[in-house]
């Protein structure tokens, strides 16, 4: 018997070291946005332990948007747009965090 033989590209050079840096920058913007975000939840007069929650409410709402969008990527369009709406909303309100600490709290 014979094996099919396979379509698919050769891997690129590199690729693997490339998924390692995308890897390690998204976790290190994570850990800036989250201490920020952190930041702005006790200014903000969140109580105690809720402090560590608010970041992870925000920035996690759009790791698993993303996620949601891969998943739809053969939805419907209006399906699409929604997650999109959404993701859109938390990304713009965690920019906005972001900033406001930079500008406010230092």
């Amino acid at each position: 018997m014979t094996s099919p033989t396979s379509t698919a590209p050769s891997a690129i050079p590199g690729t693997a070291a490339i998924r390692v840096g995308i890897a390690l920058l998204a976790a290190f913007a994570f850990a800036l946005s989250y201490d920020a975000l952190r930041q702005m939840a006790v200014a903000i007069h969140v109580r105690g332990v809720l402090t560590y929650a608010f970041p992870l409410v925000i920035d996690g709402f759009i790791a698993i948007g993303v996620g949601a969008l891969l998943m739809l990527r053969t939805a419907p369009l209006r399906s699409r747009v929604y997650v999109w709406g959404l993701v859109g909303a938390a990304t713009v309100t965690s920019i906005w965090a972001n900033a406001l600490h930079a500008v406010r709290l230092n």
